[in-house]
């Protein structure tokens, strides 16, 4: 009856003081005159005081078998040994109560079933699956499924495991810590199964095929998940259904459980930093094209590793990230004083201290993680946050494993949010915003870790605020969850993937209803994940009206301002008509075509052959052969060919031939425009005839200055210098020039209009050609538009293909600026 009695009186000072405190301690600050706020002060003060006395209460509740006050309609038993509405049943473990090699835990006020360390599978039937674990934590260290252990610091993402088949693949992503450009550690993952990718970011983050989701999902629903992924406090689990894969992420530190079965067991059948599974870990270190290092276990060089892990980078070119082997490791620093900061893992070895319940884990694996927190210490990585990895690895492998008092021996206390309480008991099977009765759900497999309880009448919600990434919410300020069983946090909205469906969650209301993007725009995801209806480029609008945008009207599109070219609208577009010689997509590249050099210089051309140019704005382009390899190319053919005869002075003016063959007369008009808008240079070549036994070659020189004038004067010819340049040069004269250099040469002279007193154009088979006649009796001593003739050295006929006055075989007159290539100022 006492015991009954002080029960009663504890559980109203609990209720009293549970309530008060909920209604808020607040701290106050108030003006003089404020009474009110006077008031609030005051009473907030002997809330404060209350406070003290309710954890001393809280205490001894815990240790009877008293229910709780009534809150939300239950009384729950504060003893995990009692259950019933007045705490009235003891519960206790049966030797039958759990499946083959499973243990059981009387926990939460339920029969808790676990699978021992190195096995897996539902353990209220059996755990008969043994599972290979690999992880990589800290700065980072790595640990393969077989046990070797390696340090990596690259930070191209990489391949931590993958199926020999490529169905399954995981990929972490290193990042430098804070400024340094040594040490890394693991910021995120990405998972790929079942042809879906699901991407962690380094702010714990979820993204599936790049659209954000949150925690918990289940993929592709609740009903019937393939993939489900949670997140508890500040750790996130992934359940691979399909594969049997466990995936635990907390703190950088990310552990994979994988099943022995098929899919993954066997020499070669995994791949990846974390190696294979066949038992032996002399086969850790095999490169991604299999080659295997033959070095020990654990043995591995900062060298060996990054080239080992190296080789299994997939993007090298990411986001200017570095590999391992470029890094050099900067490991000089005493690690006398890490050694004792990380001195409370090593003691689990001998099962003393505040993990010595951790001692099943193995000593080779605490010795390993030993190892690591005094590398991570010594670097600078937070002391509390590796020895919180250890407790969390301790407490995944070794179920119920007692390891209370920790953080008070360590000094690393953990905050909670609003509404909530710490525990290094917390359930797993709390109820959340997302399943408000999941401590009840038959789905949970309960067991403890270390968390925030939240307070009777809250529920935990995975996202966060007010600088924690998880929160205790009352029912009525929680989100929503969609008809696939997924959550959403309160007052967001969110587009199915398609931009088909619009929802939205609102005082915990699910609202949705059907959208359409305008037939100019398109469901795209932004950088934040979230599916969106965007408009098309070249249209404006908020993605479900879309209309066209007038390029046109910004003066500088198709550089209109400058009278590069003209803009011309289109839907959703536009085009320029640019303007010679300017083109590109903005008519902001100088493109000019004149003649063979400006395709050499301005658009890249290197091969010889056949080329549209424009010598004027106002002409049509017209076809030539450009001679791209000899002397740097850059060479317009202006003449050669045979079909020079019988042309009309008019037929030399417009040009003739047929280009495909070389054949051809670039024209007088077309000649003089080449060579006065630019200085040109003229190359000629010609083949000799053999004469009295001196064998027949071809040669060639060049008149550094050469142009035509223009019709009013008759064409005539200006060259100021001789040919030079070339194995056809001589000193003091020249094979064609026979005029004064400093003046105009002779005017060009056809069959049916020629003013020489020889008949020039009629001696030279009527071609028509530049003829000097002041000489008597002669017609000039070139004709490089004579007909051709075969050599023969008993007879070497007149009026023919001319150069020197002698006969020759054949004859070619190429064009080319002088200054080339730096021939025009409007480039610059």
């Amino acid at each position: 009856m006492k015991n009954k009695i002080l029960c009663y009186f504890y559980l109203f000072i609990f209720c009293f003081l549970s309530f008060t405190t909920a209604a808020g301690s607040i701290e106050t600050k108030c003006e003089k005159d404020d009474k009110h706020c006077q008031l609030i002060s005051q009473q907030s003060a002997v809330i404060a005081k209350y406070q003290k006395e309710l954890s001393k209460y809280h205490s001894i509740l815990a240790d009877s078998t008293c229910s709780i006050c009534n809150i939300n309609g239950t009384n729950p038993c504060l003893n995990d040994a009692y259950s019933g509405t007045y705490c009235e049943h003891h519960i206790t473990c049966n030797p039958n109560d759990c499946g083959p090699n499973a243990a059981c835990t009387v926990f939460n006020h339920n029969k808790v079933c676990s699978c021992p360390l190195g096995y897996t599978g539902d353990p209220r039937f059996g755990c008969n699956v043994k599972i290979s674990r690999g992880c990589i934590r800290g700065d980072p260290h790595y640990t393969t499924f077989d046990g070797s252990s390696f340090t990596y610091m690259g930070t191209c993402p990489y391949t931590i495991t993958q199926t020999y088949d490529n169905s399954f693949n995981l990929t972490g992503y290193n990042s430098f810590r804070g400024h340094s450009t040594s040490i890394s550690y693991l910021t995120s993952f990405e998972l790929f199964t079942k042809n879906t990718n699901f991407e962690i970011t380094a702010d714990l983050k979820l993204y599936i095929n790049g659209i954000r989701h949150f925690f918990p999902h289940y993929y592709p629903s609740l009903f019937n998940p393939i993939v489900k992924i949670t997140k508890w406090f500040d750790k996130v689990k992934i359940h691979d259904y399909s594969t049997g894969v466990v995936i635990d992420y907390k703190n950088y530190q990310l552990c994979i459980s994988v099943p022995q079965s098929q899919l993954f067991r066997g020499a070669g059948r995994t791949g990846g930093v974390l190696g294979d599974i066949d038992g032996t870990c002399a086969d850790d270190y095999r490169f991604k094209n299999g080659t295997v290092l033959n070095i020990s276990c654990n043995q591995a060089s900062s060298k060996e590793a990054a080239e080992f892990a190296d080789s299994w980078v997939t993007n090298p070119n990411y986001n200017n990230c570095v590999l391992g082997k470029i890094i050099q490791n900067n490991t000089n620093c005493d690690t006398s004083d890490a050694q004792i900061q990380c001195s409370a893992i090593r003691n689990a070895i001998t099962g003393t201290g505040p993990f010595g319940k951790c001692q099943p884990l193995t000593q080779s694996v605490i010795q390993q993680y030993f190892e690591d927190c005094v590398f991570d210490v010594c670097q600078g990585f937070d002391r509390c946050d590796v020895l919180d990895a250890f407790a969390s690895s301790c407490l995944e492998q070794i179920p119920f494993t007692v390891i209370d008092e920790w953080r008070t021996s360590t000094n690393c206390p953990w905050a909670c949010p609003e509404f909530s309480d710490y525990s290094m008991k917390t359930p797993i099977c709390q109820n959340t915003c997302a399943d408000p009765n999941y401590s009840n759900s038959s789905s949970c497999q309960d067991n403890y870790q270390e968390g925030c309880k939240c307070w009777p009448g809250y529920y935990l919600d995975s996202v966060g605020n007010n600088g924690f990434s998880f929160a205790c919410r009352r029912l009525s300020d929680c989100g929503c969850t969609d008809s696939y069983g997924n959550y959403y946090p309160p007052n967001t909205h969110w587009m199915d993937s398609n931009c088909t469906v619009y929802s939205q969650c609102t005082n915990g209301k699910l609202s949705s209803q059907p959208v359409v993007c305008s037939v100019n725009g398109q469901c795209d995801i932004t950088n934040a994940g979230e599916p969106t209806c965007q408009c098309l480029p070249g249209y404006t609008g908020d993605g479900y009206s879309c209309t066209d945008i007038n390029e046109c009207l910004d003066p500088s599109v198709c550089d209109a301002n400058i009278n590069h070219g003209v803009c011309v609208n289109t839907p959703g577009s536009y085009y320029c008509n640019c303007k010679s010689p300017w083109g590109g997509n903005n008519c902001e590249q100088y493109q000019p075509t004149r003649h063979c050099a400006d395709w050499y210089v301005y658009h890249g051309a290197r091969n010889s052959g056949i080329y549209n140019i424009t010598i004027a704005t106002q002409q049509s382009p017209i076809k030539v052969y450009c001679d791209m390899d000899t002397n740097g190319g850059g060479w317009t053919l202006a003449s050669h060919g045979n079909s020079t005869a019988g042309k009309t002075y008019q037929q030399y003016t417009d040009g003739f031939g047929v280009v495909e063959n070389q054949d051809i007369w670039l024209g007088l008009e077309n000649l003089h425009l080449m060579t006065n808008q630019t200085q040109t240079s003229l190359r000629v070549v010609i083949e000799r005839c053999s004469v009295n036994s001196v064998p027949d070659s071809t040669r060639e020189c060049t008149y550094p200055t050469f142009s035509v004038l223009s019709s009013n004067i008759g064409y005539p010819v200006y060259i100021p210098e001789l040919c030079s340049n070339g194995n056809e040069t001589q000193n003091g004269f020249d094979g064609w020039i026979r005029w004064p250099r400093n003046e105009t040469g002779p005017i060009f002279q056809t069959f049916d209009k020629d003013s020489t007193p020889y008949n020039c154009s009629a001696e030279y088979k009527q071609t028509g050609w530049w003829y000097y006649t002041a000489q008597a009796g002669l017609c000039g001593a070139a004709n490089l538009n004579g007909l051709r003739q075969t050599c023969n050295d008993n007879y070497l006929p007149q009026g023919y293909l001319t150069f020197h006055y002698d006969p020759i075989e054949d004859a070619r007159m190429y064009l080319r600026p002088s200054l080339y290539p730096d021939y025009d100022t409007n480039a610059h």
